[in-house]
């Protein structure tokens, strides 16, 4: 996760409604779950994807305000198709 002040204490709980270090927790299980989704680093059309953190902080943001998807990709600077495909993959990853 990026190192700014941002990112640190009170800020993020405030902004993801949990802890940094559960986060990050999360993502280590997600990613010793072998998803393909989350190890990827390129799209079948060989560009770049958008970060593991910013695929798994997505999903947990919506949560936490209980809105659509889409309502965030201008933060995380994604597409409306690839906000929808990080929520349905985070469940599906959580279900497992």
């Amino acid at each position: 996760m990026p190192d700014s002040p941002l990112f640190r204490g009170a800020a993020f709980v405030m902004m993801f409604r949990l802890s940094r270090s559960r986060v990050e927790l999360l993502m280590r299980d997600i990613m010793a779950a072998d998803i393909p989704f989350y190890n990827g680093k390129k799209d079948c059309f060989r560009r770049e994807v958008p970060s593991i953190e910013a695929r798994i902080l997505l999903p947990l943001k919506t949560i936490a305000y209980g809105v659509a998807p889409h309502a965030f990709t201008d933060y995380f600077q994604m597409s409306e198709s690839m906000a929808r495909q990080c929520c349905l993959q985070f469940d599906a990853a959580v279900k497992q």
